[in-house]
């Protein structure tokens, strides 16, 4: 997404007093350097504030920056939910400068519903035509308030959502129907570089070239549509993954939040996302996710896998274990290979 256009930056926050402005603009800040759990934080501290004040619009505010935290993580069904909540608080304003924030609410729920593994693009493009009728009235009551830089956040968002509609529209007007798709991620990004295709249960067509699901699953229709799946193509062997050789791709749901009750085996493999620093980058490790005999999970890169005894990790050659809280984070659930 182009920067400035996430939901929350687009908000107008006059209204919202002074200390839950402070949090907000912390969750921002947090959100945008990959420090999730903080950014989720600050923006629930916000959100209990105003629920204790009874501030109706700054509660929405809050949830909508809470949503775009969920968003990143892939967390899109609870974001739906805070978004939806949302909208419901601020269609409810009288004041004329609320139609801004509602048009961000309905825009943030256009976003969701596009980003839907089998969502229904249509229901995208309903909520952004709400989204385009309600930036239009805000940019006028801008105009009579000779706002200049919230008419032109107005017209920047509007322009953005009018191409994200007609890209659907176009889509459909050509007979095709959505794509069952897959994001497919470079190793070193957290954006789609390519867009796989699930042309049916067991294969997937990803730049030009067919492959076939080898073991594991595809993600299925008849799965909650909101959860957040992609493709991520295989560098090198990996003991996480013996199986997968290079050319090869991972299918990994993403999950915010782990339990021990997701663990399927007693090592799982899955992928963690890695913040480096100055000139290490930033990269998506391989690894497995494993139990400790204290109920804490803990997440093994390829290179340091080692086995737990009792609460004590043994030193291996590539570094300690992990700690995934507060990491973006999922397990695999298929490997792809290209068909001969």
């Amino acid at each position: 997404m182009a920067s400035g256009l996430t939901p929350s930056l687009l908000l107008h926050l006059e209204q919202v007093p002074p200390d839950v402005q402070a949090l907000l603009k912390r969750s921002r800040t947090c959100r945008k350097k990959g420090e999730w759990t903080l950014a989720e934080w600050c923006a629930m501290d916000a959100r209990d504030a105003c629920k204790h004040r009874g501030d109706h619009v700054g509660l929405a505010i809050a949830q909508l920056h809470l949503a775009d935290v969920y968003c990143d993580v892939g967390e899109l069904g609870e974001a739906l939910g805070l978004c939806e909540e949302a909208y419901r608080i601020l269609h409810g304003q009288a004041a004329k400068a609320q139609r801004h924030n509602e048009a961000v609410a309905a825009y943030a729920q256009g976003l969701l519903h596009e980003r839907f593994l089998f969502g229904d693009d249509m229901q995208a493009v309903r909520w952004y035509r709400e989204a385009l009728e309600l930036f239009e009235r805000a940019q006028e009551h801008w105009a009579s308030q000779d706002d200049k830089s919230l008419f032109k956040t107005c017209e920047r968002a509007s322009r953005h959502v009018e191409r994200r509609k007609k890209r659907i529209l176009k889509i459909r007007s050509g007979g095709e129907g959505r794509p069952d798709g897959l994001d497919v991620l470079q190793p070193d990004s957290r954006e789609g570089a390519l867009r796989g295709t699930i042309t049916d249960d067991n294969r997937v067509e990803i730049d030009g070239t067919a492959y076939y699901l080898h073991s594991g699953a595809l993600p299925s229709k008849d799965s909650d549509g909101t959860r957040y799946c992609f493709a991520l193509p295989i560098q090198e062997p990996s003991p996480a993954f013996p199986a997968a050789r290079e050319g090869d791709y991972v299918v990994v749901r993403l999950q915010w939040r782990l339990d021990e009750g997701e663990l399927k085996t007693v090592w799982s493999p899955g992928v963690m996302w890695v913040s480096g620093e100055g000139e290490e980058g930033s990269w998506w490790e391989m690894g497995d996710f494993t139990l400790s005999s204290s109920g804490r999970i803990w997440f093994y890169p390829s290179s340091s896998k080692a086995r737990v005894i009792g609460d004590s990790d043994i030193p291996v050659k590539g570094g300690p274990p992990r700690d995934p809280a507060g990491k973006i984070k999922g397990y695999i659930i298929g490997l792809l290979k290209p068909e001969a």
